[in-house]
C-alpha cells in the first residue's frame, strides 16, 4: 500500500481533506505514518532483517534498528547488555549499542557473527510503500491520529487522543488474535485418560 492511500485515510479521519486550506501538511502526516508504522513493527516483532559480519568486521547497520531480536557468534547466542552495565562490569563477552545503527563486542571477536533486528521503516514521500500491508491499516490510522492530536492541546483534542488510544489497544489485540493464528498450529495436544 502506498503512502499516499494512508495520507488521504488519515486526512479522512481529520476531516481535512481541502487540500488548498489543510491543516496539517503532508511532511506532518507523513511523519506521524512514519512513528506509528515503526511502533507496529516493534510490537508484532515485524520487519526482521539479518546480518551477517566476520571476523571483528564493524557491526554498523544500513538503517535504523527498533530493537534486537537474536545475536549469535559462530552459532552461539550472545548476550545483550547496555553499556552502562558493561562499562561497571567489563568482563565477559557481551553485545551493546552505540547508536541505533551500531553494535558492538566487549571484545575483539573471530569468526561469523549474526544479528536480526527490526528494521525501522522511512518514509520520504507520498509515493513511497509502506511495510504494513491493508491489515493493519485501522492500527495505523488510531495511532497517527493519537500522535498528531497530541499537537493541539485543547480539551477536546486530549479527550481524543485517550479514544484513539484505546481504538489503537482494541484494533492491537484484533491483529494479535489474527497473527498468533498464522504463526501457531491450530490445535493443542494434551494427554488423556482413557477411561
Amino acid at each position: 500500500m502506498k503512502a499516499k492511500t494512508a495520507l488521504n485515510h488519515l486526512r479522512s479521519k481529520l476531516r481535512d481533506i481541502d487540500i488548498n486550506n489543510a491543516r496539517f501538511s503532508n511532511a506532518e502526516l507523513l511523519s506521524a505514518l512514519e512513528n506509528s508504522q515503526n511502533k507496529i513493527i516493534t510490537e508484532f516483532e515485524n520487519n526482521i532483517c539479518h546480518f551477517t559480519f566476520r571476523d571483528n568486521e564493524r557491526l554498523i547497520l544500513p538503517f535504523v534498528s527498533l530493537g534486537l531480536m537474536s545475536a549469535k557468534l559462530n552459532g552461539k547466542a550472545l548476550k545483550y547488555k547496555p553499556l552502562t552495565t558493561i562499562l561497571q562490569t567489563p568482563k565477559g563477552l557481551y553485545l551493546y549499542s552505540l547508536n541505533p545503527r551500531e553494535y558492538k563486542l566487549t571484545q575483539d571477536y573471530s569468526g561469523v557473527l549474526e544479528l536480526f533486528v527490526n528494521s525501522a521503516e522511512v518514509l520520504e514521500s507520498e509515493e513511497d510503500e509502506l511495510f504494513l500491508d491493508k491489515m493493519f491499516l485501522n492500527a495505523l490510522l488510531y495511532q497517527s491520529l493519537a500522535f498528531i492530536l497530541q499537537i493541539q492541546t485543547t480539551p477536546n483534542s486530549l479527550n481524543k487522543v485517550v479514544f484513539f488510544d484505546d481504538l489503537y489497544k482494541k484494533e492491537c489485540g484484533f491483529l494479535r488474535s489474527l497473527t498468533n493464528k498464522q504463526r501457531e498450529r491450530g490445535t493443542i495436544l494434551t494427554p488423556f485418560i482413557k477411561v
